[in-house]
Protein backbone atom coordinates (compact mmCIF):
# COMPACT_ATOMS: atom_id res chain seq x y z
CA UNK A 1 0.00 0.00 0.00
CA UNK A 2 2.60 2.40 0.57
CA UNK A 3 4.35 2.01 -2.46
CA UNK A 4 1.39 2.50 -4.80
CA UNK A 5 0.88 6.19 -2.65
CA UNK A 6 4.63 6.82 -3.23
CA UNK A 7 4.17 5.84 -7.08
CA UNK A 8 0.71 7.86 -7.52
CA UNK A 9 2.69 10.90 -5.24
CA UNK A 10 5.43 10.81 -7.67
CA UNK A 11 2.77 10.60 -10.62
CA UNK A 12 0.94 13.59 -9.27
CA UNK A 13 3.75 15.54 -8.77
CA UNK A 14 5.21 14.81 -12.36
CA UNK A 15 2.11 16.06 -14.03
CA UNK A 16 1.22 18.97 -12.06
CA UNK A 17 4.49 20.48 -12.30
CA UNK A 18 4.80 19.53 -16.18
CA UNK A 19 2.28 21.57 -17.47
CA UNK A 20 2.52 25.43 -18.23
CA UNK A 21 0.27 27.59 -19.98
CA UNK A 22 2.81 30.73 -22.18
CA UNK A 23 1.33 32.90 -24.51
CA UNK A 24 3.45 33.49 -27.39
CA UNK A 25 3.67 36.55 -29.44
CA UNK A 26 5.51 36.83 -33.10
CA UNK A 27 8.14 39.47 -33.54
CA UNK A 28 11.04 39.72 -35.94
CA UNK A 29 13.61 38.21 -33.56
CA UNK A 30 11.22 35.02 -33.56
CA UNK A 31 9.81 34.41 -36.50
CA UNK A 32 11.16 33.68 -40.36
CA UNK A 33 8.94 33.64 -43.50
CA UNK A 34 5.23 32.04 -42.48
CA UNK A 35 7.23 30.32 -39.24
CA UNK A 36 7.80 30.83 -35.78
CA UNK A 37 9.89 29.61 -33.11
CA UNK A 38 8.64 28.93 -29.30
CA UNK A 39 11.83 28.87 -27.17
CA UNK A 40 10.48 27.92 -23.91
CA UNK A 41 12.83 26.00 -21.10
CA UNK A 42 10.14 22.90 -21.10
CA UNK A 43 10.02 22.84 -24.88
CA UNK A 44 13.83 23.24 -26.06
CA UNK A 45 15.40 20.20 -26.47
CA UNK A 46 12.42 17.89 -25.66
CA UNK A 47 11.19 15.88 -28.05
CA UNK A 48 8.03 14.23 -26.44
CA UNK A 49 6.95 17.56 -25.39
CA UNK A 50 3.25 18.15 -26.04
CA UNK A 51 1.56 21.03 -27.14
CA UNK A 52 -1.91 22.32 -27.64
CA UNK A 53 -2.18 25.50 -29.26
CA UNK A 54 -5.07 27.92 -28.47
CA UNK A 55 -5.79 30.77 -30.15
CA UNK A 56 -7.35 34.07 -28.40
CA UNK A 57 -10.35 35.57 -30.31
CA UNK A 58 -8.75 38.28 -31.91
CA UNK A 59 -6.26 36.05 -33.68
CA UNK A 60 -8.80 33.77 -34.54
CA UNK A 61 -10.61 36.40 -36.52
CA UNK A 62 -7.43 37.47 -38.08
CA UNK A 63 -5.90 34.89 -38.97
CA UNK A 64 -8.59 31.54 -39.59
CA UNK A 65 -6.28 29.41 -40.82
CA UNK A 66 -5.06 25.93 -39.38
CA UNK A 67 -2.00 26.25 -37.19
CA UNK A 68 0.66 23.41 -37.11
CA UNK A 69 3.52 22.57 -35.02
CA UNK A 70 6.87 20.65 -35.23
CA UNK A 71 10.16 19.65 -33.65
CA UNK A 72 13.07 20.27 -35.72
CA UNK A 73 15.56 18.70 -33.24
CA UNK A 74 16.14 21.74 -30.94
CA UNK A 75 12.89 23.82 -30.77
Amino acid sequence: MQLLTLILGLLLSTLLQAQHKFTHTTDLKNSSGNSTYLSFEGLNNNPNAIIIVEYDGITRAANPHAVGVWYDGIK
